[in-house]
């Protein structure tokens, strides 16, 4: 590979289509996927671009267990892994017919893409929930009674809804009365009956719009019990069904032009929040034979997405490390961040792990113990 033409930036010139973000000029035959090691002192480092529009994160943690588990049979001479060949089966999204936007009697001018909302200079920092304080959020997230099952999920998403909108109403003109838009990405694979490996998009993004009674953005940031708004989220969650899923295909399979679909975006606002969760498979457990993850970041470069948390799973840091727990990735405006690692909850349920320095996603990440910093180039 060292004496092989093998540079970064002549690969990333063939990645253009593949970027995040939906102002990217589309291109209807894109590069679908790359790899790229970085080999390091006492391992490396392994990039895989996989475009969105073809595969999911839930997706891409299947191939990596498959490529791992292909890794670790070429290694130890073991019987090669199960390929199950319904992973790529998509009958069950096939379109029944095209129409033309001419014969679903949109405007032209209506066609345009649903901009981003314009944040102020944005960042994100690195947010790390140990594993002894849950308990103590689900606690507060749960409404008495016990008829409502909330989740982990569902109590950090809620926390985290407030805390970051509260920090944000600071700074910009928000209708206190106003809809709070809350969105999630949630993998339907098991729904569905497909396989956990499914290699492709198999997600719904159900939103609060969803919902009978929609929260206002009053009752997201105030001082309320903690557990209306987890029973907000769990109610988003729910209506990511079957029968939503088959609502949207017949809405969207008659559409020749898949670009289109934009149309019926709902425009985010700079008080829109939505959470991925990316814990699962867990990256960390897969076996390459010579080596398991340590470390597993989802890029964004060069966009940093003002509007969306990614949850990573636990972490591991060094043997007996019994408190590990999710990581998050919390876009925020650079001039809240101190105020929001300042903010009490945050100071009470949180690690900070590290802060987004640059457009290039580059981190100083802070070891634990050590007072130290180290910086981890993401692009």
């Amino acid at each position: 590979m060292k004496k092989a033409p093998y540079h970064a930036f002549i690969l990333f010139t063939k990645l253009i289509g593949m970027l995040y973000g939906i102002l990217h000029p589309l291109n209807t035959s894109p590069v679908v996927s790359a790899f790229k090691f970085n080999f390091i002192h006492g391992g490396l480092i392994l990039t895989m671009h996989l475009h969105h529009c073809v595969i999911d994160n839930a997706g891409f943690g299947g191939f990596v267990y498959q490529l791992a588990e292909n890794c670790y049979s070429i290694i130890h001479k073991t019987q090669p892994p199960i390929w199950d060949i319904k992973c790529l089966d998509r009958s069950q999204f096939r379109c029944k017919g095209m129409l033309s936007l001419k014969q679903m009697n949109i405007a032209p001018q209506l066609v345009q893409h649903t901009l981003q909302p314009v944040h102020r200079p944005n960042t994100a920092v690195l947010l790390h929930l140990p594993k002894s304080k849950v308990e103590t959020l689900k606690y507060l997230a749960t409404p008495p009674g016990g008829d409502i099952r909330i989740s982990t999920y569902d109590a950090f998403s809620a926390l985290l809804w407030r805390t970051v909108l509260r920090h944000r109403a600071r700074i910009y003109s928000v209708d206190p009365q106003a809809p709070a838009f809350f969105y999630e990405i949630v993998n339907v694979r098991s729904r569905l009956g497909l396989p956990a490996r499914f290699q492709g998009s198999a997600l719904l993004a159900p939103t609060t719009a969803d919902l009978h009674h929609i929260p206002s953005i009053a009752d997201v940031i105030s001082d309320a019990l903690l557990w209306r708004l987890a029973v907000f989220v769990r109610q988003v969650t729910a209506t990511a069904t079957p029968e939503t899923l088959q609502a949207l295909l017949d809405k969207a399979s008659p559409v020749a032009d898949k670009t289109n679909l934009r149309l019926f975006e709902t425009p985010l606002t700079t008080m829109s929040l939505g959470i991925t969760d990316v814990r699962e498979p867990p990256i960390y457990d897969a076996d390459f034979g010579f080596g398991q993850p340590k470390a597993f970041r989802h890029f964004f470069y060069p966009f940093c997405p003002e509007t969306l948390i990614c949850v990573y799973p636990p972490r591991v840091l060094y043997e007996g490390d019994h408190d590990a727990g999710c990581e998050f990735h919390v876009p925020m405006e650079k001039e809240l961040v101190d105020a929001f690692l300042d903010d009490p909850d945050v100071q009470y349920y949180f690690d900070f792990v590290g802060l987004k320095l640059s457009p290039r996603m580059v981190y100083t990440e802070v070891s634990p113990g050590s007072g130290t910093c180290s910086s981890t180039c993401e692009q």
